[in-house]
C-alpha cells in the first residue's frame, strides 16, 4: 500500500498518496492511513481507514477529498502516530530482550483493518523472512514490537549476540520520525519564493531543487516551516 495513489471518486482524480500505515498499538488494527497531498507546501493528512472505499492494486480509493482530516483534527491518531509512525523496519524483541529482526510486511484484514500477521526479516537466519502471527505480538511501541519467546533454548547464545544498546536509528522519537516524512516528501519539489535569513539574506533562493543540503540550511537558519511553505 505504501505509495499507492488516493483517488476521490466524487472528484475523480487523485487527492494524495499512502505515506505511512498508522497501527493502533491497542488492539493491532490498522486505524489511519498517513496520506501526503501534492500542493505548494506540505500537507499531511489522515484517512480513517473505516471510509476506506476500495484497496487496488493500482489505487487507493475514497467518496471524496474531505475524507482527508488535518492530523491536529484528529486526537485519537495520537497513539498510532507515536506508536507506528516508520513501522517498517521496526525491531522485533523477545520479552527477554533478544533481537530478533526487523518487521518487513503488515497483512491485516481489509474489512476491519484487524492485523492478521507481520513478516519480520530474521536477523538469525540470513535476513530470511519469518511469519508472525498477531497472537505472538506482545505490545508494539514507538522503538520496537514485543514478540513471545521462540529461542528460549538458545536465549544464552543469542545474548551474546546481541548489540549492547540500540542501533542509534533505532532510537528516534516519534516526533523526529516524523520531521523525515516532512523531508521525504519535500525532496525534489521547486523553490517558489527566496528564502531570507533574519538578517534578510538570501539563503535558498528562487527556483532552487530541494536536496538533504537545502533543508539542512533552512532547519539551521529556523526556515523549515517556510520552506514547507513554498516547496511546490
Amino acid at each position: 500500500m505504501l505509495g499507492l495513489p488516493v483517488i476521490s471518486i466524487k472528484e475523480g482524480r487523485e487527492v494524495g498518496r499512502v505515506i505511512d500505515l498508522l497501527v493502533a498499538p491497542v488492539g493491532l488494527k490498522l486505524e489511519f492511513l498517513l496520506v501526503g497531498r501534492q500542493s505548494k507546501y506540505i500537507d499531511l493528512r489522515l484517512l480513517d481507514f473505516s471510509q476506506v472505499v476500495g484497496l487496488g492494486q493500482y489505487a487507493v480509493t475514497v467518496e471524496n477529498e474531505e475524507q482527508l482530516r488535518q492530523i491536529e483534527a484528529v486526537p485519537a491518531a495520537r497513539g498510532c502516530l507515536e506508536a507506528s509512525v516508520d513501522i517498517m523496519d521496526k525491531m522485533v524483541l523477545t520479552r527477554s530482550g533478544n533481537l530478533e529482526g526487523m518487521i518487513a510486511d503488515i497483512f491485516f484484514d481489509e474489512k476491519s483493518g484487524a492485523i492478521m500477521r507481520l513478516e519480520y526479516k530474521d536477523l538469525h537466519n540470513d535476513m530470511r523472512l519469518q511469519s508472525l502471527d498477531s497472537k505472538e505480538i506482545i505490545s508494539l511501541g514507538q522503538d520496537v514490537l514485543f514478540m513471545k519467546e521462540r529461542r528460549q533454548a538458545h536465549s544464552k547464545a543469542l545474548n551474546q549476540s546481541v548489540p549492547a544498546a540500540l542501533p542509534p536509528r533505532f532510537m528516534k522519537s516519534g516526533a523526529l520520525l516524523f520531521k523525515q516524512k516532512q523531508r521525504q516528501f519535500l525532496m525534489g519539489k521547486e523553490v517558489q519564493k527566496d528564502i531570507r535569513d533574519i538578517h534578510n539574506h538570501v539563503i535558498i533562493p528562487r527556483g532552487t531543487v530541494v536536496t538533504g543540503e537545502v533543508l539542512d540550511v533552512a532547519e539551521g537558519h529556523d526556515r523549515f516551516s517556510e520552506l514547507t511553505q513554498w516547496a511546490k
